[in-house]
């Protein structure tokens, strides 16, 4: 069986939809919502 190939956090950060954003904390990605409105 071929194993999946294993992308970088950068990568992973760069490829989040637009409705997230993202942040790299000691080696984990770590995804929230982006904020709305007022908040944005």
């Amino acid at each position: 069986m071929p194993l999946a190939p294993k992308y970088s956090l950068y990568d992973q950060l760069r490829a989040l939809p637009e409705h997230l954003t993202g942040e790299i904390l000691d080696g984990q990605l770590y995804m929230q919502p982006r904020p709305r409105g007022p908040h944005a």
